[in-house]
């Protein structure tokens, strides 16, 4: 009997302990106010054109076609593939170079989307696709042949295409990113030769294969 009494006790107690959440989840209720439907929107990750910039050398500009939710570990990936993986210490400014415009240049930079550090607005009309604002200011390309009377280009034979790669695909957003690093070193004879020294010494060769 007494196991019985025991039972029916514990029953008794975990009926009155449901009775008594239930009519405090009707008094919660009475008091709460669902959110507005855009809450549990889904957000659009929309396509952004990179426009990536080596400072001071337009003609290593390249172009990408990223999601607004990329980070800008990714980009910085990119321009590594780009230099052949041999640079270090990469730095970015975004739309101009100067100091107030660096990012991803902090510990923990680099996990940052390109829509947190851009704040891509439709409606505010910002780095909106073919907006002018979106290039940045026009940075002089430094000239090697600067001040030569005879330049490099007009020695060589080899024909360049500096052409930037466009992307055609279509776009929501477009923006500017530019970028400096520290050089590979080393103390490998081969690597520090100069290119011009290599063609000297090329036609050197061919007159002296003419001689014989």
């Amino acid at each position: 009997m007494a196991k019985k009494r025991k039972a029916s006790t514990a029953k008794g107690s975990r009926k009155n302990a449901a009775s008594k959440i239930d009519q405090l989840l009707i008094e919660m209720s009475k008091n709460y106010t669902p959110p507005p439907p855009e809450v549990f929107a889904e957000v659009e990750d929309k396509w952004v054109r990179v426009k990536v910039r080596l400072m001071n050398w337009e003609n290593m500009g390249f172009q990408l076609r990223v999601r607004e939710s990329t980070n800008l570990y990714t980009i910085e990936q990119k321009i590594r593939e780009r230099h052949g993986g041999s640079i270090t210490n990469v730095v970015f400014w975004k739309d101009g170079v100067s100091p107030e415009n660096e990012i991803g240049n902090k510990p923990g930079d680099l996990n940052n989307t390109l829509r947190s550090i851009f704040q891509f607005n439709q409606q505010a009309g910002r780095y909106l696709v073919n907006d002018s604002k979106n290039d940045g200011p026009k940075i002089k390309l430094q000239q090697e042949d600067e001040g030569n009377e005879n330049p490099m280009s007009a020695r060589s034979s080899k024909k360049f295409d500096l052409t930037e790669e466009v992307i055609e695909e279509e776009c929501d957003y477009e923006c500017t990113i530019f970028y400096d690093f520290t050089p590979f070193e080393t103390d490998c004879p081969l690597l520090q030769n100069s290119p011009r020294l290599a063609e000297l010494n090329s036609a050197e060769n061919s007159r002296v294969t003419q001689r014989r």
